[in-house]
């Protein structure tokens, strides 16, 4: 039996709304499921080089410099006061319990050196150059203060000592000096000692090396 027109459009109109029935319920199911997606991690991303905290690193600190100057040509003295201190440290710093451990300084018109004979026992020397033989000879009565004056390889000279703590007769921190003036140069050997024994070498028997040093190399006039 056939189908009237009026009958045609009811099914197609049917038809269709179960199309959108359908349609409408496959949306409602894949919706949740779109909504639910946990995103992928992302990866983590490095900072660029330059923005890092790199601790700097601190350099290890430099090794301290040698106590010990060894009097070599390479010191390049010049002045023949430095000439003969160098000889008389040689003879006076080398050889003992401790290796050679001299230090010269040298001024415009004073070179010395000093050096350890044992720890807490030191001894040092000093050339001073006067401007002439007067003033030279003011410069060793200032120095020898009120010390006697005695004659040592002919010319004035003085020795005296003092202890920088008197009270302490274990510990007097003696200093023991010998000065004596040639023409216009003033010559001042000191030696040191904190305890109460004299291990730092005697500054007269020192004063003794340097002009030995000296008249070698003809320095004090007539002395040669």
């Amino acid at each position: 039996m056939g189908l009237d027109k009026r009958q045609t459009v009811a099914i197609l109109a049917l038809a269709a709304l179960d199309c959108l029935i359908l349609v409408i319920g496959i949306a409602v199911v894949v919706r949740p499921a779109m909504l639910h997606i946990t995103p992928a991690p992302v990866a983590a991303i490095d900072p660029p080089t330059a923005w890092r905290a790199t601790p700097t690193p601190i350099p290890a600190a430099s090794p301290l410099p040698a106590r010990s100057i060894t009097p070599t040509a390479t010191l390049a003295f010049t002045q023949t006061e430095m000439l003969v201190l160098q000889q008389v440290a040689q003879r006076v710093c080398c050889g003992h319990s401790l290796p050679c451990n001299q230090r010269f300084y040298a001024g415009e018109t004073r070179y010395s050196f000093g050096c350890w004979a044992a720890a807490g026992h030191s001894v040092s020397v000093e050339i001073q150059r006067l401007p002439d033989e007067a003033e030279a000879h003011a410069a060793f009565e200032t120095a020898r203060g009120n010390n006697p004056v005695e004659r040592f390889r002919g010319y004035p000279a003085a020795i005296w000592q003092y202890d920088q703590n008197p009270t302490n007769p274990g510990f007097p921190m003696r200093h023991r000096q010998h000065a004596w003036q040639v023409d216009r140069w003033l010559i001042t050997v000191s030696a040191f000692d904190d305890t109460h024994f004299a291990i730092a070498p005697e500054p007269k028997e020192v004063s003794e090396i340097v002009y030995q040093e000296a008249a070698a190399r003809c320095f004090f006039p007539g002395v040669c």
